[in-house]
């Protein structure tokens, strides 16, 4: 299925679409519109006004709006989400640039790593395909930190560090991909 979308993707429909791409339809292909471009017949539209997913409006980001549309219930996602929306929170609310310490404690690299992402790309398909790496770190962490946290809840951060060195070793001996139940086996 096509989805589209404006062109010059940032932070909350780059989100969006690594979601629709790893969550909701992995052979999902994208179209990027320049302004006054016609919709591709029989896409579905994200991050444009009026659509069924349309950007923040002062109630949910795309992001949250695609996440609750396909019910997708996931520790991890819901803190992703939570970051996409302090980081549009930032952008729309906050008066200056530093004014970060409210917000969630990943938000400014996260930021800085999907913009920079952004920077280096030659077009919006360049672009998904590099910030995607960056979400899927980020989702894979989270999942991660959740399991590292209910196996052990009183842990100075470098026991947890080690924890995920040895965990992670565990996974590359086996040759077995990151998923959060080869993860949790691997904490055993």
């Amino acid at each position: 299925m096509k989805w589209a979308t404006s062109i010059l993707i940032h932070f909350d429909r780059a989100a969006s679409a690594w979601l629709i791409r790893r969550f909701i339809e992995p052979e999902a292909s994208f179209v990027f519109l320049a302004p006054g471009e016609a919709m591709p017949q029989g896409a579905t539209c994200f991050g444009i006004p009026g659509s069924a997913f349309p950007p923040y409006d002062g109630e949910a980001t795309t992001f949250r709006r695609l996440l609750r549309a396909h019910e997708l219930r996931d520790q991890a996602l819901e803190r992703v989400d939570g970051i996409i929306a302090d980081g549009i929170g930032h952008f729309i609310h906050d008066a200056d640039a530093g004014g970060l310490s409210h917000r969630d404690r990943l938000l400014p690299g996260l930021m800085a790593l999907t913009e920079g992402a952004m920077l280096l790309s030659g077009d919006d398909y360049e672009g998904l395909e590099r910030v995607s790496v960056v979400f899927d770190a980020l989702y894979a962490r989270l999942v991660a930190d959740a399991a590292l946290k209910a196996a052990s809840v009183d842990e100075r951060p470098m026991d947890r560090t080690l924890r995920l060195i040895h965990a992670t070793g565990g996974l590359r001996a086996r040759k077995e991909a990151f998923s959060t139940v080869a993860f949790a086996k691997a904490l055993e």
